[in-house]
């Protein structure tokens, strides 16, 4: 049975216009919830609103493409899939008992292309692969690693799993399932390579094209630790290298990561070795599978050199420094690495708990966040509100909302420019989101009655008023804002609503819903 959409479709044309550059775009859908009913929606910018599902209770939706997603419905210990549209929810066929023993099961989506995704339950270790094209479901080896990849011409899937458990010379499989005919097939076994190990420790990283994955394992022999490497190709073939064995160690951390260009994985390891030794290494493995050493430290003086990681990026400091400090940076794209020297005598580097590059230099960051550009000045922004750096700061690395803590103001940095783009007073005590958007960016204070919005299109900011705070879904072209206001509130019910910041108009769009939370 289809759930087809049975709500009016209402066009508001004459409200919003229509511009010949929106007609050549394909128009765009958004999801929301009515929970006084239990209904799911699909709705636009300009009025149209869909009912998709009714009385089922929505657990998670996962973004696909073309205006399409999968719905999770979780009811009476029993789960199912819906392919969601503009107009319809459609039953995805499964073919195994989706009844589940319990509700603190979790379900984590990875995308594989445009039809096929993967599902990850909790719950016996399932793995599922939905066909959004056949509009079915099919159960997978319940061994089946997070590993997973499709091949370049999208015929088939590869991963890893776990050895039978009576097998205790296998330390894995690989293997392949046919798409199209659904067949399944070992690629390669790969032995243990000690017999003596008193414990393995096995991680894997995919590259971006999905045509190989490097795997890498820690073996402790007690009192030694081993680091070997496997690079995989999608036809099952292996490249297999010993990085390096350490004596004596008491603690061994292994972290790799491909580029985004796919042709190389960045790799560090962080030992601590008898006699309050620590030990790091960074090594390059390139795609053929040769090894590239970029760095080896070591220091007797306890937990001295510190190695963060940060988009596809290495940096190593010495965090008990206080005179001539430097980090090294080792970016994805560079052969060698780039050393930024801090001119300032004094630097608490143990403070130090993220790093990102920017534009102008590293964003070293702990609660202070501070600037460290490439002639060595070490210049302070501001304090973070909560949690950690990521949360506003945007993924391209412009800008960044931080705190005044002297006068309560918010300190929006263009870090490309250097400046404070603008700031303002804080009336909730503390700003809890930062969310960015294709036009402009959203920041929502806590128990606060304003939001700020600012625009790229302007390069100035907005300002939204009510008697609490307003969740923006998303900035629209004609850079009004689609608002999500499910608050008690007394000027406006509860819904979501088009704004107008030139008008001040609150035009709605959904009554009686919010945004659904949803995972791209």
């Amino acid at each position: 049975m289809r759930y087809r959409a049975i709500g009016a479709v209402i066009a508001l044309f004459v409200l919003f216009g229509v511009s010949k550059a929106a007609e050549s775009q394909p128009q765009k859908w958004y999801w929301a919830w009515r929970e006084s009913s239990q209904t799911l929606l699909a709705y636009t910018a300009d009025g149209q609103v869909n009912k998709l599902l009714q009385g089922l209770p929505v657990n998670q939706i996962w973004l696909g493409e073309d205006n399409t997603a999968i719905a999770l419905v979780l009811d009476d210990k029993q789960y199912s899939f819906y392919k969601l549209t503009s107009t319809e929810a459609i039953p995805i066929k499964a073919n195994f008992d989706t009844k589940v023993n319990h509700y603190d099961i979790q379900f984590i989506i990875r995308k594989l292309d445009a039809s096929h995704s993967i599902v990850f339950t909790t719950e016996s270790d399932k793995r599922i692969l939905i066909d959004l094209d056949k509009e079915q479901a099919q159960l997978l080896d319940h061994k089946l690693t997070a590993y997973t990849s499709v091949s370049l011409d999208h015929q088939a899937i590869w991963f890893l799993a776990d050895p039978d458990k009576d097998d205790s010379h296998t330390l894995w499989n690989v293997w392949e399932h046919r798409l199209d005919t659904g067949e399944e097939r070992l690629l390669h076994k790969q032995e243990k390579p000690f017999s003596n190990a008193k414990s393995e420790s096995l991680k894997c990283e995919l590259n971006p094209s999905g045509d190989q994955q490097l795997c890498w394992l820690v073996t402790d022999l007690n009192p030694s630790a081993r680091i070997d490497t496997w690079l995989i190709n999608s036809d099952g073939t292996t490249v297999h290298k010993q990085i390096n064995q350490f004596s004596d160690v008491e603690d061994f951390i292994v972290d790799c990561v491909s580029n985004k260009l796919g042709n190389q994985w960045l790799c560090r390891s962080d030992a601590s070795l008898a006699g309050n030794t620590r030990g790091f290494s960074i090594w390059i493995v390139n795609r053929d599978g040769t090894i590239q050493s970029l760095l080896e430290k070591s220091d007797s003086r306890g937990y001295r050199w510190n190695v963060l990681f940060a988009d596809d990026n290495f940096f190593v400091f010495d965090e008990l420094c206080k005179s001539q400090c430097a980090v090294e940076a080792y970016p994805e794209e560079a052969t060698e690495p780039i050393l930024y020297s801090i001119k300032q005598e004094y630097v608490p580097m143990y403070h130090v708990a993220e790093v990102n590059i920017t534009k102008n230099g590293l964003l070293l960051s702990n609660n202070d966040v501070s600037l460290l550009t490439k002639d060595g000045t070490l210049k302070n922004l501001g304090t973070y509100y909560c949690c950690e750096l990521v949360n506003s700061l945007s993924s391209d690395h412009k800008w960044i909302v931080l705190a005044n803590p002297k006068d309560f103001k918010a300190l929006v940095w263009n870090l490309d420019q250097g400046r404070v783009e603008f700031e303002y007073p804080i009336l909730g005590g503390m700003v809890t989101a930062v969310e960015y958007f294709e036009r402009g960016f959203a920041i929502t204070e806590l128990y606060s009655p304003q939001t700020m919005v600012y625009l790229y299109s302007t390069q100035k900011p907005v300002k939204i008023v009510g008697d609490v705070a307003a969740f923006v879904i998303d900035i629209l072209p004609d850079d009004t804002f689609l608002i999500d206001d499910h608050f008690d509130n007394d000027a406006r019910d509860q819904g979501i609503y088009r704004f107008d910041p030139i008008t001040d108009k609150y035009t709605l769009l959904v009554a009686d819903a919010h945004k659904i939370n949803y995972s791209y």
